[in-house]
């Protein structure tokens, strides 16, 4: 068993034997997800019995709960999701597109989840689609996958969209492929932060008013977080992206110590790129 898994495994049993204080602290799915991890290659799960054809001798294997958050699972999930979208990728340049929710809006985010991701992808999305059909810059309609990331390095609220497009699109009449005339440059970066903020504000609003109503006007005025790489083929970005769909969010490499009360792991600096170590409590974490 991995340390993250084992520590996980106790800190469930301690908060699922005490119910109110579960659902005092945990949202149900973080509920049902350390439901999953307590079960996971247990007898609760059942499993299959090996038996080798040279010897006889027998192995028995519990099931897994293939839960997204569970240290233990996820790897051959990784792998297949993987090459089910390196088979989709075209022989043309990609570019790998981060969309960043301004920490004004992660309180949001916090308070209705679900509504805020729906708005991130759409609009985000609808930000590069409306510049991309642009005559003066491609003309034509974009293909993309995106991958929501709701975590920092440092495993605080961070929600962020990773998106890769290839560097042209299909014509509008669909009958033929539109290269970008700026291979190392696609889109300018400028026009799709504008196009997502607005798009975001106005969307908000129209969805939940007084939500859009606490968010500080400041937040509508200043530029938004877009950055853009270029990406080659798209597969390096693909094996990045791979780590966020299938697999929980820190692993076991990173961890320095872990007991009942706390957890220490490394984490690197985005501005300084510098190593450095983190300390959350059991209940944080």
């Amino acid at each position: 068993m991995s340390v993250l898994a084992d520590w996980l495994v106790r800190q469930a049993r301690i908060l699922l034997e005490d119910d109110e204080r579960a659902k005092r602290t945990l949202a149900p799915h973080q509920i049902r997800a350390l439901a999953a991890i307590t079960r996971c290659r247990t007898p609760e799960l059942g499993g299959r019995v090996y038996r080798c054809t040279a010897c006889s001798g027998t192995d028995y294997a519990y099931h897994s709960c293939n839960h997204r958050a569970c240290p233990r699972c996820g790897g051959q999930d990784t792998a297949a999701w993987t090459h089910a979208q390196e088979q989709k990728l075209l022989p043309v340049p990609y570019f790998f597109w981060t969309f960043t929710v301004p920490d004004t809006l992660r309180d949001a985010f916090a308070a209705q989840p679900a509504l805020l991701a729906d708005l991130l992808f759409a609009n985000a999305f609808r930000a590069l689609q409306s510049v991309a059909a642009r005559s003066k810059v491609l003309g034509a309609q974009l293909g993309a996958m995106a991958v929501l990331h709701t975590w920092g390095r440092q495993l605080q609220l961070h929600p962020h969209l990773h998106i890769i497009t290839p560097g042209g699109g299909l014509s509008f009449d669909d009958t033929r492929w539109i290269d970008t005339p700026y291979p190392e440059w696609f889109l300018p970066v400028g026009a799709v932060q504008t196009a997502f903020r607005d798009g975001f504000e106005q969307a908000l609003a129209a969805e939940a008013p007084a939500l859009h109503a606490a968010i500080p006007d400041s937040t509508w005025r200043k530029d938004w977080n877009v950055d853009i790489k270029h990406a080659g083929s798209g597969r390096a970005v693909l094996r990045y992206l791979a780590r966020y769909v299938k697999r929980t969010a820190i692993s076991d490499e990173r961890i320095i110590h872990a007991n009942d009360k706390e957890v220490c792991f490394r984490y690197t600096d985005s501005e300084t790129k510098l190593p450095c170590e983190k300390t959350l409590s059991a209940d944080e974490l």
